[in-house]
């Protein structure tokens, strides 16, 4: 009777033990938001501007299933792009010192954005925890021979098709990463994540107050 009642207890234990690791493995966190802050520097006299525009830059990521909110706050500029990965659509809105503009993308313009060569991705056996979250790390070399490093992590679950600021082939989403591109040295590093999103914040309207262009409009008002 002992025998039986202590194989009992062995047994359900294991069988504990095993859904809890099930448990585990599947509770990816697929909506929230995640804050990074931005540090940006540069040895280049030029970029000293640049440096000082970014020096209180931030970058939020709202998700949600398949929908996606990016906001780069430069102070100066205001960027935040709203996708809808299943509906293939995505509206941009930019706020230039009072300026306010929005551009509609659908699925072909979206599908040429995205239309890039695919970067060449090398896998480091290396990781480091970041807020409570296991990271790997990916060094990325991109075509024109631009090099990211990025620290990401499997336990959450981000659609960032068409986001610009994320790269679509790394292997999870990243709490970390860093690039120098342009003469300047760029590291954007997680100091928020929260589990809970408001649906409101993926609504693809222009919002009031925004002038809606297209794509070759907003790029032909810099000549």
């Amino acid at each position: 009777h002992y025998i039986n009642n202590l194989t009992m207890k062995k047994s359900l234990f294991l069988t504990l033990l095993l859904l809890t690791s099930t448990i585990g493995l599947n509770a990816q966190i697929t909506e929230g938001h995640v804050k990074y802050k931005v540090e940006v520097s540069s040895d280049e006299p030029d970029m000293a501007l640049a440096v000082s525009m970014m020096s209180d830059a931030t970058l939020d990521i709202y998700f949600q299933k398949d929908k996606s909110r990016t906001e780069m706050d430069m102070g100066v500029m205001n960027t935040t792009v709203i996708v809808n990965a299943a509906a293939e659509n995505s509206i941009m809105l930019m706020d230039m010192m009072g300026s306010k503009f929005a551009v509609l993308m659908e699925k072909e313009e979206l599908d040429q954005e995205n239309d890039s060569p695919k970067p060449v991705i090398q896998l480091i056996n290396e990781t480091k925890t970041i807020l409570g979250y296991k990271c790997k790390k990916a060094v990325i070399t991109i075509s024109e021979g631009i090099e990211a490093v990025y620290w990401y992590t499997e336990e959450l679950k981000v659609n960032t098709f068409g986001q610009k600021s994320f790269n679509e082939s790394v292997p999870g989403f990243p709490l970390e990463f860093s690039q120098f591109q342009g003469g300047l040295d760029m590291k954007l590093t997680a100091t928020v994540i929260e589990k809970t999103v408001d649906s409101k914040k993926f609504d693809i309207t222009v919002p009031e107050g925004y002038t809606l262009k297209t794509m070759e409009e907003l790029g032909g008002m810099g000549q």
